[in-house]
């Protein structure tokens, strides 16, 4: 019925799934960038239990992170294929990603920003993006792939209240004017980098980057910083009952990459 005990150990199970899966995708993308084997092997065990990553897998697997952590590492590593390779696959699996990840937490849909990062060079990028709009029949057929996630949703708003949309947030929202982005990171009330410092520490992989490409390097501090500014300027920005700041556990693999940077290159 919905209650019963089997429904809450497959949530559990479901949980430690999506919190594998994500870090196989993890691992494969930092393989890409050519991390060496124990770097991976430390990174993939730092994050996963020096981190809130660990709490939303075995404590609250009912709420979305875990699950959209392992979509946003999944993404990322097929968009660096397809920025590779090119092949219609891919972005067919990126369309799907896309709108899996949308349906799960809307506005994780800020992963998209992070492409020109995932690129690796403005040239890439271009190069992609000639690859995304060159083709209007694969244009389509991702986008019918992410709209076909997000209609699930909509469906079931439709057959449950009989509108197509429902916004179940009442009266709070975004307030852009206003952002507490100091307090997100910092303050004792669940500031990121006060209670999970693995996020703080990862920055100095910022350094090293800096020092490999100035593209990579701006490309993902911007992105960073547009998902702290949005992000903060949610109303309750300290988002109620939570461990850290736990809408940073779905962009997890941006900071871990940062981190295997660091002991990449610290060696």
């Amino acid at each position: 019925d919905g209650y019963s005990k089997i429904y809450a150990v497959m949530v559990n199970l479901a949980a430690l799934f999506y919190l594998l899966l994500g870090l196989l995708f993890l691992n494969a993308w930092m393989r890409i960038y050519e991390i060496g084997e124990w770097q991976r092997a430390i990174t993939l065990i730092a994050i996963t239990f020096g981190t809130n990553l660990f709490y939303y897998t075995v404590v609250e697997p009912g709420m979305s992170h875990i699950y959209s952590f392992a979509l946003i590492a999944a993404f990322a590593y097929f968009a660096k294929r397809f920025f590779m390779e090119g092949k219609t696959a891919q972005m067919l699996i990126l369309g799907a990603l896309l709108g899996w990840i949308i349906i799960t937490r809307p506005v994780n849909g800020l992963v998209i920003f992070a492409l020109p990062f995932i690129a690796g060079s403005w040239q890439n990028f271009q190069a992609g993006l000639k690859q995304v709009f060159g083709n209007s029949l694969r244009l389509l057929g991702a986008f019918l792939l992410a709209f076909s996630f997000i209609t699930i949703q909509l469906a079931i708003y439709k057959i449950s209240t009989g509108d197509w949309m429902v916004y179940a947030y009442g009266n709070e929202g975004f307030n852009f004017l206003e952002p507490h982005i100091f307090d997100i990171l910092f303050s004792y009330k669940k500031g990121l980098f006060l209670y999970t410092p693995m996020y703080l520490l990862s920055l100095f992989g910022l350094y090293f980057l800096w020092k490999k490409s100035r593209f990579s390097f701006f490309s993902v501090s911007l992105f960073l910083i547009l998902v702290i500014y949005v992000l903060s300027s949610w109303w309750q920005w300290y988002y109620g009952g939570s461990f850290s700041s736990r809408v940073f556990v779905e962009y997890l693999p941006f900071f871990a990459l940062l981190f295997a940077f660091s002991i990449q290159y610290l060696q």
